[in-house]
């Protein structure tokens, strides 16, 4: 579907269904036309889903629902609203199968996984067949990529292959796969959108990578953010080569435990900035107190609380990539690894413990040693000065309450 999407539908003049699957089609071929076989990978859509919960999440139109009926019929005019519906995008995966099983007649095959809630099939010379040992229960496109490709060099001795996809989790499951899992001569996958697109030779990326880092880097890309995580810090900051990879030894490889949630936390924190903390509540007392200017609690980094359930979606997301090879994938239970069950589905949780109490008096911003109780809020409330007090970054507080 991401392919769809970035076509300049209206730049190049398309006006039907028909014209679109049609251009869709050449285009497919036209990139494939060097290969021996080419692979069509579709998303599997779930209303309950996880990833489904975040498509309509960072979704910001309103949706209509369009039934396919014929090549002619028009295409929307608010693309966004079509492509906002789950119902719209599995109806379009549809139709342009079935478009180029009636139109493309081609010697070289050609693969379709996802279909249909997740079947594989085969389009070779105008016939078609279902391919079973395809089949796959993973959701997707991203991961049944690493699945298509496990395929073809185990079972069919493909030496190279080339991706199309401007997704940065496809590449970093490539460039980990690559290192560990295949036995490819070349793999190349092209970035960016149509105005900036490179192709990117992962075989020859990875020599250039440190091994431990290579192994690391699922783990590292959900931690700092990936598509269906939150970004926590410079992605960029968890290459450092002073960062202790170790931490995240057996992170969705072995099962979660609270040492793992503590080291990954010490890893992030480290990712960060200079610091001598290990945890996020640390931190944000350090970040806090030591500020050259006035913060308040919404500037601050996250709760650790709130970091460690990141922490466990991040694991869970990890986990579905290491498994992402193989066409049944086992998935634990969400809402064991950072979410939660609603009327209306699965959603992250985001704070399990409040991180400042609703009746939690403001600190006072004496600048010197809190003398009145007028201008002094701890004083004419009679509790004593804490550290994110004004006083306490002067001389000696006289709040007779401390």
């Amino acid at each position: 579907m991401a392919l769809v999407r970035k076509l300049p539908m209206k730049k190049m003049g398309l006006d039907t269904f028909g014209q679109l699957a049609e251009n869709l089609s050449n285009s497919i071929l036209a990139k494939g036309s060097e290969s021996t076989r080419i692979d069509i990978i579709f998303d599997v859509y779930k209303k309950s889903s996880i990833k489904q919960m975040e498509r309509a999440q960072r979704s910001s139109s309103e949706e209509i629902t369009i039934t396919i009926r014929s090549d002619n019929q028009k295409l929307p005019v608010n693309l966004d609203m079509f492509w906002s519906s789950m119902l719209n995008k599995v109806r379009l995966q549809e139709y342009v199968y079935k478009w180029m099983l009636e139109n493309v007649v081609s010697e070289k095959e050609i693969i379709f996984g996802g279909v249909y809630g997740g079947e594989c099939r085969k389009l070779l010379a105008g016939t078609e067949t279902q391919i079973t040992e395809l089949s796959s229960s993973q959701e997707e496109a991203n991961d049944r990529i690493m699945f298509h490709i496990n395929d073809s060099v185990v079972k069919h001795g493909v030496k190279s292959v080339l991706v199309d996809s401007p997704d940065t989790d496809v590449l970093v499951n490539l460039i980990f796969h690559f290192k560990k899992t295949w036995q490819l001569q070349k793999l190349f996958v092209k970035l960016g959108n149509r105005r900036n697109k490179k192709t990117v030779p992962v075989h020859l990326l990875v020599d250039q990578l440190d091994n431990n880092l290579v192994l690391c880097l699922p783990a590292i890309h959900a931690l700092s953010g990936c598509d269906s995580t939150s970004k926590v810090g410079p992605k960029l900051s968890g290459m450092k080569s002073s960062m202790d990879l170790s931490l995240l030894a057996g992170f969705g490889v072995e099962e979660l435990s609270p040492q793992m949630i503590s080291n990954a936390e010490k890893f992030l924190v480290s990712g960060l900035k200079k610091t001598d903390c290990s945890t996020f509540d640390e931190y944000r007392w350090e970040q806090y107190h030591n500020s050259k200017k006035e913060l308040n609690f919404n500037q601050l980094v996250c709760c650790s609380s709130t970091l460690r359930e990141h922490i466990k979606r991040a694991y869970l997301q990890c986990r579905m990539w290491l498994q992402a090879p193989t066409p049944e994938v086992t998935k634990p239970d969400p809402c064991q690894y950072g979410y939660r069950a609603t009327d209306v589905g699965i959603i992250p949780v985001i704070l399990p413990v409040p991180s400042r109490p609703d009746d939690l008096p403001p600190p006072c911003k004496c600048p010197t040693s809190c003398i009145s109780n007028k201008t002094c809020i701890c004083r004419g409330m009679k509790i004593k000065c804490v550290v994110f007090c004004g006083c306490s970054k002067g001389k000696k507080c006289r709040d007779p309450h401390n």
